[in-house]
C-alpha cells in the first residue's frame, strides 16, 4: 500500500458512553488522523455530535482524494463536503450565526505524493524522533484559567473526585470556548486565529507543513496524547502515568478538560505509526 508500511494503528474513545470523535484513515495515497472537536453546545444531528459528523465527513473526503491533490485542493474538497452536509440539513444560516455549532475537526494528513505531513489544527506528528505540534494559543490560555479555577477549588477544600464529577474550571471557561470559535479560519491577522476543517475556507497560512525524509518513521496522532513517543506502548504508558499523577489535567499537563468521572482519559485519542 503506497510506499509505506502501517506499523501500529489505534483509536480509543475517552468514554464508553459517548461516541469517539477521533478517526484514522489509511489509503494508498494518504494516511490521516482526524480529531473531531469536542461539542460546546447540546446541538446534534440524528443524535450525533458536530465533531462526530466532521470526523466522518473528513474521513470520506480523504478516502476519495486523488493521488496528487495538493494541500489547498484537499482543504477545498473537505470544506465542500462539510458545507454540502450543512445544506442537506438546512444548517447554513445557523452555522454562520453560531459558529460554535459547526462540524469542526483537526487533522494530521500524510501525503504520499508530496512526502509531507499537513497539520490542520491541533493534531500532532512525530518524524524520526522529533515531535511537531500546531497548538492553539487560546487553548493554552484557557487551560491556564481552568487550572487556576480548579486549583483554587482544591485549596478551598474540594476533592479531586468532586471536581471530576463537576468540573468547575471547565464550566468557568465554557463561555470562552464558545466564543473562541470566532477566531477559527479568521482572516484577521492575530495570534488567536487558528485553522480547522469546518466547512468554511481553511486558514492555510497557519497549517503546518512538515517535509518527510526518505525511509522515515512517521507517527500521526490526535491531541489526546500529551507526549508522543516512538511506539504506541510507550505513548500510552506516558499518558496514564501523567493521568495517575494529575487526573484533572491542571498541574503537570494543563488542558481545557480533565478525566471526568467514569472516563478512561481526558480526551479521545488516535495513534498511527508508519514506516517509509
Amino acid at each position: 500500500m503506497g510506499n509505506y508500511v502501517v506499523v501500529e494503528s489505534f483509536v480509543k474513545g475517552k468514554s464508553e458512553v459517548i461516541s469517539c470523535e477521533d478517526r484514522i484513515v489509511i489509503t494508498p495515497y494518504y494516511c490521516a488522523v482526524i480529531d473531531g472537536a469536542t461539542s460546546k453546545t447540546p446541538m446534534n444531528i440524528l443524535n450525533l455530535t458536530p465533531g462526530f459528523w466532521a470526523a466522518e465527513l473528513i474521513k470520506q473526503s480523504i478516502i476519495d482524494l486523488p493521488y496528487d491533490c495538493p494541500l489547498k485542493m484537499v482543504t477545498e474538497l473537505i470544506t465542500e463536503k462539510i458545507r454540502s452536509c450543512y445544506i442537506k440539513y438546512g444548517l447554513e444560516d445557523d452555522v454562520c450565526q453560531h459558529p460554535e455549532n459547526r462540524f469542526s475537526a483537526s487533522a494530521a494528513i500524510f501525503s504520499v505524493c508530496y512526502n509531507e505531513v499537513w497539520l490542520i489544527g491541533d493534531c500532532q506528528c512525530r518524524i524520526n524522533g522529533i515531535t511537531y505540534k500546531n497548538e492553539k494559543l487560546v487553548d493554552r490560555i484557557f487551560s491556564e484559567v481552568r487550572s487556576y479555577v480548579n486549583r483554587t477549588e482544591l485549596l478551598r477544600g474540594k476533592t479531586i473526585e468532586e471536581l471530576q464529577k463537576k468540573d468547575v474550571g471547565r464550566e468557568y471557561i465554557l463561555p470562552l470556548l464558545k466564543k473562541q470559535v470566532i477566531w477559527q479560519n479568521s482572516e484577521v491577522d492575530s495570534l488567536y486565529t487558528y485553522p480547522v476543517l469546518d466547512g468554511f475556507p481553511v486558514l492555510l497560512s497557519k497549517v503546518r507543513v512538515i517535509s518527510v525524509p526518505k525511509c522515515a518513521q512517521i507517527v500521526l496522532a490526535s491531541d489526546g496524547y500529551p507526549v508522543l513517543c516512538d511506539d504506541l506502548r510507550e505513548t500510552e504508558k506516558v499518558l496514564f502515568d501523567i493521568l495517575e499523577r494529575d487526573p484533572l489535567c491542571i498541574e503537570e499537563y494543563l488542558s481545557t478538560k480533565g478525566v471526568a468521572r467514569m472516563n478512561d482519559s481526558f480526551d479521545d485519542r488516535a495513534y498511527l505509526r508508519l514506516q517509509l
